[in-house]
């Protein structure tokens, strides 16, 4: 059976089907014509329409935290990307929602120091080799790696 909500298109093609039989009925009863049968078509076609404007779909949801994700993505906003993250997010780098947070917070900082021509350097000894630039093993230009509370 097709779902309603997730397509206005089923209600509609039934409001027209209803439409001719009702016509097709003032037709044959042409002494009755009543002009309240009319409405059921009328009433069926907004129900579909309503529906389809009011109720949210899985898939229109879906569709709009993309979209908020990319605009917050476009426009620099960790804020609003983390409230699009879920909040058990895991991936290969980072182990958790607030460390890809950080991370993002980091590179956002470090864009800006090299914008504004400052080299963004905390390397402080012999640097191990980990593949990360920082003596401490944090990346470059991380700030909480600075204070020494840094858990990248």
């Amino acid at each position: 059976m097709f779902n309603v909500v997730e397509q206005p298109w089923t209600l509609l093609t039934l409001a027209v089907i209803v439409l001719l039989v009702v016509l097709m009925l003032q037709r044959i009863f042409s002494d009755k014509k009543r002009w309240w049968l009319l409405l059921i078509p009328l009433l069926l076609a907004i129900a579909a329409l309503g529906l389809d404007f009011l109720i949210q779909t899985d898939t229109e949801k879906i569709k709009t935290v993309i979209k908020t994700a990319i605009a917050a993505a476009e426009q620099e906003d960790s804020v609003t990307i983390a409230s699009v993250v879920a909040e058990n997010y895991r991936d290969s780098f980072h182990i958790n929602k607030k460390r890809l947070i950080h991370h993002a917070a980091v590179c956002k900082q470090a864009a800006q120091w090299r914008s504004q021509g400052w080299q963004n350097r905390n390397v402080v000894g012999k640097v191990p080799k980990t593949g990360r630039s920082g003596a401490n093993g944090c990346p470059l230009g991380c700030m909480l790696a600075i204070v020494g509370d840094c858990r990248c």
